[in-house]
């Protein structure tokens, strides 16, 4: 009679390749979601920044020479 309770060697290996496999999809899914905000903050920093700052400007200086 076979005892189910415990693991085989093959088993055993079987879950930590899983392991091993969970835990590299979970570094991926951050290295991606680092990769993501960094490319998001460099846009708004030195793309949407510099033009909106440029927009303002322009408004107030145009408004403040008309009165």
């Amino acid at each position: 009679m076979k005892n189910d309770s415990i693991p085989s060697p093959r088993t055993d290996t079987l879950i930590q390749r899983k392991i091993e496999l969970v835990r590299y999809i979970q570094e991926e899914k951050k290295d991606y979601r680092e990769f993501f905000l960094k490319i998001c903050q460099m846009i708004l920093l030195n793309l949407l920044l510099p033009i909106v700052t440029a927009i303002l400007g322009y408004k107030v200086g145009a408004s403040t020479n008309e009165e």
